[in-house]
């Protein structure tokens, strides 16, 4: 905090009160932000969490390093979406934001296409209703289709429908995963 602070010339009282107080607004706001952040660290903690039990029962199988890989994707766009880091942190580092952007394009690419075995044997619709989601948001920020307050809700509304949709198909996978493996077991 101290040499972020010291970075941006932000006073370092600023790191450690509530946002609220800090920009003298009102609680709510922020609000589906703030619920969108819960949900990518539901997520996040949720399939690290279940990576580790693979690992601690001994799979073997490409399963494990699908979890992980979401685990991380989904840390990585938790900490961007905490942080600004592609809107505001990286751009102020000299890092255009496209290519932030581009770059988690890309991993959610290879994440898509190295386990897409896993992905089609499974039920996948709230993983693609997820990246239908992400992609009007992602669409409606850059090209500003909505005008005034609409766009803003358009962007902000699908990207937090976007998380909630990642969010159900994970913990559904591992949910009926966990059931399978202990069927498997009996």
């Amino acid at each position: 905090m101290v040499i972020v602070s010291d970075m941006f010339e932000i006073p370092l009282s600023s790191f450690t009160r509530d946002q609220s107080v800090v920009l003298d607004g009102k609680p709510f706001h922020g609000f589906l932000s703030s619920v969108g952040v819960l949900f990518w660290s539901w997520t996040a903690a949720s399939a690290l969490f279940y990576y580790a039990l693979l690992k601690k029962s001994g799979d073997k199988s490409e399963f494990p390093k699908f979890v992980l890989m979401g685990g991380s994707l989904t840390l990585l766009l938790l900490l961007d979406d905490f942080f600004m880091f592609h809107e505001w942190l990286l751009p102020g580092l000299g890092i255009n934001e496209k290519i932030v952007i581009l770059s988690y394009v890309l991993f959610t690419i290879v994440y898509l296409v190295k386990f897409r075995q896993i992905i089609l044997q499974r039920d996948y619709s709230l993983l693609l209703m997820a990246i239908f989601f992400f992609i009007l948001s992602v669409l409606e920020d850059m090209l500003r289709l909505a005008p005034g307050m609409w766009h803003d809700l358009l962007e902000d509304g699908t990207k937090f429908l976007g998380i909630i949709s990642w969010f159900c198909y994970h913990i559904s996978l591992y949910y009926r995963e966990s059931n399978f493996i202990e069927h498997k077991k009996l």
